[in-house]
C-alpha cells in the first residue's frame, strides 16, 4: 500500500514515484517497522487464532519530527487546519512473549517505565526534543534496547507532521 500524498504507505519509499510534491514530508520517513506490527494479527488470523501470536520479543515505535507548535521558516504554506488536535507523543507497540518493563528516554525528558503485560500493547509519552531512545527490561535486564533513527528537532523547514517509525528487536 502506497500513498505518499496521504503519508499511509507501509512499503519501503521509492524515490521512482509519480511525485506530486509528497517528497517533501515521505522522503526519509520510513514506515516500514509497522509491517512488523501486523505480522502478528496476519499469523493469528491464517491459523484461526482469537488473539495474535507474538513468537519474538520486539517494540515498534512513531513520532513525528517535530513538536506540532514548532515554527517552520521555509514555508509559504501557513501551519495546516487542525494541528491544534495532535498531542506531542512518541508511540510505542511492545510484542512481548512474556511481561517486561519499557523504557523511553524522549529527548530531555526523564525516562518515563511502564509495566506491560505479554501481547501487543501500545503506550505514548510525552514527546521531547532531542534522541528517542527505548529499552525493555525482564526480570532486572535488559532484553533490547535501541535509539530511534531520527532525531526529534524544535526547527524545521516545511511542515511535516507525517510520522517516522522504526523497531527494536530482542539481543541475541
Amino acid at each position: 500500500m502506497l500513498d505518499y500524498g496521504e503519508s499511509h504507505y507501509i512499503g519501503p519509499y521509492s524515490a521512482n514515484h509519480s511525485d506530486d510534491g509528497s517528497s517533501q514530508w515521505a522522503a526519509g520517513m520510513p514506515h516500514d517497522a509497522w509491517r512488523n506490527l501486523y505480522k502478528p494479527y496476519i499469523k493469528a488470523y491464517k491459523s484461526g487464532a482469537m488473539a495474535p501470536i507474538i513468537e519474538q520479543d520486539e517494540l515498534v515505535y512513531w513520532y513525528r519530527p517535530t513538536p506540532k507548535n514548532v515554527a517552520c521558516t521555509n514555508d509559504p504554506l501557513p501551519q495546516p487546519n487542525g494541528v491544534n488536535m495532535l498531542h506531542d507523543s512518541v508511540f510505542v507497540a511492545t510484542m512481548l512473549t512474556k511481561p517486561a518493563t519499557l523504557t523511553v528516554t524522549s529527548g530531555s525528558n526523564p525516562p518515563v517505565s511502564i509495566e506491560v503485560p505479554a501481547g501487543i500493547v501500545t503506550s505514548n509519552i510525552s514527546m521531547g526534543v532531542g534522541v528517542q531512545k527505548f529499552s525493555v527490561a525482564r526480570g532486572g535486564q535488559s532484553i533490547m534496547s535501541g535509539q530511534g533513527g531520527l532525531e526529534i528537532k524544535d526547527n524545521c523547514r516545511h511542515w511535516n507532521y507525517n510520522v517516522y517509525t522504526g523497531s527494536v528487536v530482542r539481543n541475541a
